[in-house]
């Protein structure tokens, strides 16, 4: 996970890591207040060189994964309202406590106007705010454990909802397929699409503080 943050990249863009279940760190640090995502993870880089001696390359390669492309009647997506900053209070998901509503056919339901993602009982729905095509991209990255390549050339920002069905039991619901072309406007191809990869080739425990 520090590697995914410092990196901005994927678990599936990670190689050469060996990683145990009991290999868990606390990481306590302050920031100066004016700190942005770029120099966060120029900080998190210095960490993980410095306390882990980690040692590392980046790489391209060719890997089995999907390209998002435009569906045949074009997107269904709705246009942010109001364009703010990816820091703006909307961005984070959204925070829900005690049980999850469900609609008539069973599938979670989300506060409107809000981002965020619930899966019950095999039927998940996820709903963005003021996101770009490669944020949604990458969102589908963790849906599908594969690169996603955005080719919809589509620029913007958008809201949108999408509910789909994580199980093949008949009656279940839209598959993440049928549902992005349905509901959104959108389709995924397979497709080997070139990847950076970032390589492990050298990480020790670190040492006590």
């Amino acid at each position: 996970m520090l590697v995914m943050r410092a990196y901005d990249v994927e678990y599936s863009q990670i190689a050469g890591l060996k990683i145990h279940s009991d290999d868990l760190y606390d990481v306590e640090a302050t920031l100066p207040a004016e700190t942005t995502r770029v120099q966060f993870r120029a900080m998190l880089q210095d960490l993980l060189s410095s306390r882990f001696n980690m040692i590392l390359h980046s790489e391209t390669k060719q890997v089995q994964g999907y390209e998002l492309a435009v569906g045949k009647n074009g997107p269904k997506m709705k246009h942010t309202s109001q364009v703010i900053g990816e820091d703006h209070p909307g961005a984070a998901a959204s925070q829900r406590s005690g049980p999850v509503a469900l609609d008539r056919e069973g599938f979670p339901v989300l506060p409107a106007g809000r981002p965020g993602y619930e899966s019950v009982n095999g039927r998940a729905r996820m709903q963005g705010t003021n996101e770009t095509m490669d944020e949604f991209a990458r969102k589908l990255v963790n849906q599908l454990d594969v690169p996603v390549q955005n080719t919809t050339g589509v620029e913007g920002r958008y809201d949108y909802s999408l509910y789909w069905a994580s199980t093949s039991a008949d009656n279940a619901g839209p598959s993440l397929f049928w549902a992005l072309e349905s509901q959104l406007g959108l389709k995924l191809s397979s497709k080997r699409v070139a990847v950076t990869m970032i390589v492990v080739d050298r990480v020790e425990k670190p040492s006590e503080n």
